[in-house]
C-alpha cells in the first residue's frame, strides 16, 4: 500500500482531493475553485455533474458569486493597486536608485 501512495502524481492527488471535497462541501468547495483563476474549475464542473449537484446551485449561486463577485473584485483591486500613479512612481524611483532599466 505504501508503494501505491508514493507513485501517485501531484495531478492524481489534486484530482482525488477535488473528488473528496465537492460532495462534502458542495457550495463552499465549488466557490473556492470558482474564484481561483485556473482550470480546476472545469474539473469542478465535471465533478458536480458526476455527483448530480443541482445546476442552479452550481451556476447561479456558486459561479456567479465566485467568478463575478469575488474574483472580479480581487482582480480589480490588484490592477488598481499595481497600476496606480503612486505605485508606478515608487517603482520608477526604486528602479532609478538601483540602476534598473524599465
Amino acid at each position: 500500500m505504501a508503494m501505491m501512495n508514493e507513485s501517485v502524481t501531484i495531478k492524481g492527488q489534486i484530482l482525488h482531493y477535488i473528488f473528496k471535497m465537492i460532495p462534502k462541501l458542495e457550495f463552499f468547495g465549488i466557490l473556492l475553485l470558482a474564484f481561483i483563476p485556473n482550470s480546476l474549475f472545469d474539473l469542478a464542473g465535471i465533478t458536480c455533474g458526476h455527483f448530480k449537484i443541482l445546476f442552479t446551485t452550481f451556476f447561479f449561486w456558486v459561479t456567479f458569486l465566485g467568478k463575478a463577485c469575488v474574483k472580479v473584485s480581487n482582480q480589480t483591486l490588484l490592477v488598481i493597486l499595481v497600476f496606480s500613479d503612486d505605485t508606478m512612481s515608487i517603482a520608477f524611483i526604486y528602479s532609478i536608485k538601483r540602476n534598473i532599466v524599465i
